[in-house]
Formats: structure tokens, sequence, C-alpha cells
């Protein structure tokens, strides 16, 4: 029998995935280890969604992009788009930015 995230089995037209359980919650950017058959070897958080960033479906990564695009802008002004799991950059300046770069400009935005 195939198993599917909850991403998956919603594509496919199935209310909910397989993995859902009474898991504790993990710390973010942690899950539990799933075999899906649209992502392959995959971290699933509790309620069965993928959140990895390096499944076959970049489940994860489209959900960091996301926050990325709601998160403060380049001191430039410009918009962030991310190159890889902790890194963006600005699509005007090219300045860099890690998770803590980040996290700071938006502390010092509130």
């Amino acid at each position: 029998m195939s198993d599917f995230c909850n991403q998956c089995a919603k594509k496919l037209g199935f209310p909910e995935g397989d993995f859902l359980t009474d898991r504790e919650p993990l710390k973010e950017g942690f899950g539990y280890p799933e075999l899906c058959e649209g992502c392959g070897p995959c971290f699933v958080d509790e309620q069965g969604n993928c959140i990895d960033a390096h499944c076959d479906c970049k489940h994860g990564q489209k959900e960091k992009e996301k926050e990325v695009k709601g998160m403060v802008k380049c001191d430039c002004g410009g918009e962030l788009q991310l190159i890889d799991d902790h890194l963006c950059q600005c699509k005007d300046c090219n300045n860099i930015y890690s998770d803590i770069g980040l996290r700071r400009k938006e502390a010092q935005a509130q």
C-alpha cells in the first residue's frame, strides 16, 4: 500500500495523508522520517505535512519561500529570494542574508 504526506495526498484527490498520528510536536525545523510515494524519503510534522526542503516535491522549500516573502525587505528595499535552506539574496542589490540576519532585521522593524 502506498503512503502519502498531506500535500501529495491532496494533490491526488485524497482528503488527507497517511502519516497522521498522535505524535508529539517537535521543535521547529525538525520532523519525523517517513517514506512518501510522492516525495520519496522525507520529514513530516506531527500532522503529516511534509516539511522537508529536499524532498522530491520541495514542499518545505515552498513553505520557506512563502515565509521569506512575508518577511522584511533588504536594506535597499528590494525583495528577498531564498537561495538555499538558510540564505536569502536581494533581487536588486544581491545582498545575502542568513536566517540570523533576517531575524535581526525583523526584530528591528518591530
